[in-house]
């Protein structure tokens, strides 16, 4: 997706999801006793109060060895835990047995986290863009790219090693073979996007990844065996994994997010200034530190309640097309039990034409994205035995909703988000089945 400054959700990346802060009360809740306890239990009601989720593990946890993690604990699985901090909330809908210091446990039965997320494919090649066979950064001859680039093998060997030059335009670079590397650095300048896959990489010797703008800097790895981040590795950019085993240790550290969507995490003497979201976690020796971007980044502009806004309006049935302007809100979900549980959202009743009405592709492709995955996740939650799934509540569906909401928009956000759509959105469902207007903020 081409890459837009947008006015971003209040929650962004979020997520991973449910960007959520709560007071630091440390004390250790005897574990029989967590069933009783609710997030309100920790005063957590609005979003001056959310909880940043720094770890979401479908499969389990195992935190021991003085690790440290800052931030909230969330798991499908059991929860472990010995000799270390979690300043947040450990949540989980199975066993947890922490003797830990935190701030709490929540038993928590719906936490079927991110069902819809679909990880990542390695392209083939890039529209346009020849493959070449090699690349080298030898010595002192450092290699600059600047444009789309797709290779066999790349080499970076020596200082200053490889420069990826973002300033005027987005770079993908596409590894297909093999990464040949020692100790080396690859250098980041300018703030457009960059995505570089490595397709058949194990792992990150000694690699630095030189970034000022982290948050836009995405890493994807893929193996058939694991991935190994060591040797004082230093990764300033999120980090996207397809391996059964995803290995953090060393002294390494990764400033940015970490998507590992089916492996077995270990993270041992290394750091995440970032989320984590995996399959399974053991963490021993080891830190994870929220940062709700994944990385140094400036507050996102955000339009403040009532302030206009240039949208663009999907409706559905019609299949048309409309570009205009719209306020936003304070909202409060129905059935919140607390008065104080509201969040920012696009107003409906505000959107107005306005201005040239030519939408771009791109802008198309996003709205798409965001219809689709709404639309998937309620099937596919509404499907689920496991989930009481109020259906005939299929209204308002906000971006913003992951920090408040837990039906739809946990589920969708981070697919959506990994597609490139970094924006305030609003859908709204037809109390049955789907979608029938998509409303999101452009430039």
């Amino acid at each position: 997706m081409k890459n837009k400054k947008l006015l971003r959700t209040v929650t962004a990346l979020c997520a991973m999801f449910l960007a959520l802060t709560v007071p630091m009360v440390s004390f250790a809740a005897a574990t029989s006793d967590y069933e009783a306890q609710t997030y309100s239990d920790y005063g957590v009601y609005g979003n001056q109060n959310n909880i940043s989720f720094a770890v979401i593990a479908n499969g389990g946890v195992n935190m021991h060895d003085s690790f440290s993690i800052e931030g909230s604990v969330y798991s499908n699985g059991s929860i472990n835990g010995s000799d270390g901090t979690v300043n947040g909330l450990i949540i989980g809908e199975g066993s947890i047995d922490s003797t830990v210091l935190r701030d709490g446990v929540v038993n928590d039965a719906d936490t079927s986290a991110y069902d819809s997320y679909a990880g990542f494919t390695v392209p083939e090649g890039i529209d346009g863009v020849e493959p070449v066979d090699e690349l080298k950064s030898e010595g002192a001859d450092n290699l600059t790219i600047s444009s789309d680039t797709v290779v066999n093998r790349l080499w970076n060997n020596g200082e200053p090693g490889i420069v990826i030059d973002a300033t005027n335009n987005d770079v993908t670079i596409i590894v297909k073979e093999q990464y040949h590397h020692t100790s080396n650095t690859i250098t980041v300048i300018g703030e457009n996007k960059v995505n570089i896959y490595f397709a058949q990489d194990r792992y990150f010797y000694g690699t630095k990844v030189v970034s000022e703008h982290p948050e836009n800097v995405n890493i994807y790895m893929k193996a058939d065996t694991g991935i190994t981040i060591f040797n004082r590795s230093n990764i300033n950019a999120n980090v996207y994994v397809d391996a059964p085993t995803f290995t953090l240790n060393g002294n390494s550290s990764i400033t940015g997010n970490v998507i590992a969507l089916g492996s077995a995490a270990t993270i041992s003497n290394g750091i995440i200034n970032g989320y984590l979201y995996t399959d399974t976690l053991d963490i021993s020796n080891g830190q994870i530190n929220y940062i709700a971007s994944g990385g140094a980044q400036e507050e996102p502009i955000q339009p403040q309640p009532g302030e206009l806004g240039n949208v663009v309006k999907y409706d559905v049935a019609a299949g048309e097309y409309s570009r205009g302007t719209m306020a936003t809100k304070m909202h409060t979900p129905d059935g919140a039990e607390n008065a104080h549980l509201n969040y920012e959202v696009l107003d409906e009743n505000t959107f107005e034409v306005s201005g040239p009405q030519e939408v771009s592709d791109d802008i198309k492709a996003d709205v798409q994205l965001i219809l689709d995955t709404v639309n998937d996740t309620f099937i596919s939650r509404k499907a689920d035995p496991a989930v009481n799934l109020q259906w005939w509540r299929f209204g308002r569906i906000d971006s913003n909703g992951t920090s408040m909401t837990l039906s739809i928009t946990p589920y969708s956000y981070q697919t959506i988000q990994a597609g490139g759509v970094d924006t305030m959105w609003l859908c709204w469902g037809d109390r049955d089945t789907e979608v029938e207007t998509v409303w999101m903020v452009v430039e």
